[in-house]
């Protein structure tokens, strides 16, 4: 398969420490995603082209390799450069601070060169402990020290970067503005990575594949004069105008739409339609769906046999010695709603099922055939009540999932090591509540953790049987035990 040839900017980390002057430095190889580091190349495992990376000067042994200790790839930031040596004329006689061009990890006081166009001195990874003038935020995979500046002016603007904001939380938004490559993508245009938009926008992916835009405007002057100031998923963004649907981008369900701006007025931009998308159906982002509430389930594929569902490479199970890879393709959602167990019931007659911080409704169904065929969905029986709840749910990585680690269990759950092939789970000091549906809590001694919850003996792994384990409810649990 034929693919081009870049220079990996931003995707995921893979530290390699090389041997340089008799002493170790740390080098950061950042490949596409799905790509795995071989000889201190980027490789696809299906045999594509090589990706090219250019490791400057240095012993070209690698003595250590970690390709699954990444961050999670909420959207993959890949930049693609020429393979042309990169402009260093900019690069100083005197080791570089955070955001200076740089030739090699040498040539920063930070002590990193990221591959970035002409170099880009950082620090990974980092906390509070970036230098004046510097801030830490992730983007993409990466969790670095990038340089904040106020305009285009305080930034490498011949290097090809600009002043972006950056959304650096989102629940409530933080904004930071930081150097970042800028790219040729104007208001509207799809994205993937904030380098793909020109000058100050940076990508929304609030929005189906994307949507260049400023963001954190506070008033309409802040935006061109084709462009409003208008919230979008809580963040004020500098939106086109349109008369027409003709002048929008004509997929992702993108067309003119009426908004109110932040100004209060009604105005016309391009934008997502609502989505009809109902409880338990697909969706990539909120407005897909009628509840404006799309809970992402996994973001990729495993390279295994099986072709479970990930989001990290470190949710893939190790074959034979070999770290699974996580391939960035697939974009998991459903549509779900908030909830209350009491008083605040489902529409359609769905489940308002626990998720262990919350409750949000779940499609409810009666045989397997109910359930979504896109992914690993399974009709699971859960809750508290005698006869149970049944609800379509991914069922990878749930409570009684198997494990060889933590990693390989959703978030916050752990793997119990001491059952056969591994058990998911976690504490439930609070109760059922605290379990994500199917799972029920159970008391083992003096503690309290979650199980799957079941009727019947088929519905367990082999070793296990459907029993009740100190609690009214039946749940898969280790026949030796």
């Amino acid at each position: 398969m034929q693919r081009r040839r870049i220079l990996p900017i931003v995707v995921w980390l893979v530290a390699a420490t090389l041997a340089v002057c008799g002493c170790k430095k740390k080098r950061i190889i950042i490949c596409e995603p799905g790509q795995i580091v071989v000889n201190l190349a980027c490789v696809w495992p299906d045999g594509g082209d090589v990706s090219e990376v250019d490791l400057g000067e240095g012993d070209s042994s690698v003595v250590d390799s970690a390709p699954n200790d990444v961050g999670t790839a909420d959207a993959a930031d890949l930049e693609p450069i020429d393979e042309t040596s990169p402009d260093t004329s900019d690069a100083k006689a005197e080791p570089g601070k955070v955001g200076d061009p740089c030739i090699g990890d040498n040539t920063c006081e930070t002590g990193l060169c990221l591959l970035s166009p002409g170099g880009y001195c950082s620090i990974s990874p980092c906390n509070d402990d970036c230098p004046s003038g510097a801030a830490c935020l992730v983007l993409g995979t990466v969790k670095a020290c990038f340089k904040e500046c106020t305009s285009g002016s305080d930034c490498r603007e011949k290097d090809g970067y600009a002043c972006k904001t950056e959304i650096a939380r989102q629940k409530p938004p933080l904004y930071k503005t930081i150097c970042r490559p800028t790219g040729d993508g104007k208001t509207g245009a799809s994205c993937q990575v904030d380098s793909d938009c020109e000058g100050e926008s940076t990508c929304l992916t609030t929005l189906k594949k994307g949507y260049c835009a400023k963001v954190n405007c506070a008033a309409n002057s802040d935006c061109a004069s084709d462009e409003r100031c208008v919230r979008v998923e809580g963040i004020p963004s500098c939106m086109k105008l349109c008369g027409s649907s003709t002048e929008c981008r004509q997929e992702d369900n993108h067309e003119c739409v009426t908004a109110t701006d932040i100004e209060q007025a009604t105005v016309s931009i391009c934008s997502m339609k609502e989505g009809t998308a109902q409880i338990g159906d697909p969706c990539e982002v909120n407005l897909d769906c009628v509840s404006k509430q799309c809970e992402i389930l996994a973001t990729g594929i495993c390279n295994d046999a099986d072709k479970s569902f990930c989001k990290t490479h470190q949710d893939c199970p190790v074959v034979d010695r070999i770290s699974g890879v996580c391939t960035q393709t697939k974009v998991v959602g459903m549509c779900v709603s908030e909830c209350t167990p009491f008083g605040d019931p489902c529409p359609n007659g769905d489940v308002c099922a626990s998720s262990g911080t919350g409750y949000r409704c779940l499609k409810a169904c009666s045989d397997g055939g109910d359930c979504r065929s896109d992914a690993n969905f399974q009709c699971l029986v859960g809750g508290t009540d005698a006869n149970g709840s049944f609800a379509c749910v991914l069922a990878d990585r749930i409570v009684g999932a198997s494990c060889v680690s933590s990693y390989n269990c959703a978030d916050g759950q752990i793997c119990r090591t001491g059952f056969p092939a591994g058990y998911c789970t976690l504490a439930c000091p609070g109760g059922s509540a605290d379990c994500p549906f199917p799972g029920v809590c159970v008391t083992v001694g003096s503690e309290a953790i979650c199980a799957k919850r079941c009727l019947f003996d088929t519905e367990c792994r082999t070793d296990y049987e459907c029993k009740s384990v100190l609690s009214s409810a039946k749940v898969c649990w280790p026949k030796a035990l």
